[in-house]
């Protein structure tokens, strides 16, 4: 999962180390982001990541720790 910036730069800020192997969709609601990982193709823990969205840290963006509920 990438997070594009104003600019267009983008960075990623979730990837397979997270634990995604097949995101299938993305939710944002306030300062949480839900994504849905199927594993459709893997068929190996398919699962719900969340992440903490903080807009005042570092710039503007920064995402807490996957699948913590309080961006720990």
């Amino acid at each position: 999962m990438a997070l594009v910036a104003e600019d267009g730069s983008r960075t990623t800020v979730l990837a397979a180390a997270d634990g995604l192997s097949n995101p299938t969709a993305i939710a944002v609601r306030g300062e949480r982001v839900y994504v849905t990982d199927s594993a459709f193709v893997t068929g190996v823990d398919p699962n719900l990541l969340t992440a903490r969205f903080d807009r005042r840290s570092q710039g503007g963006s920064n995402l807490g720790a996957p699948g913590s509920l309080d961006g720990a």
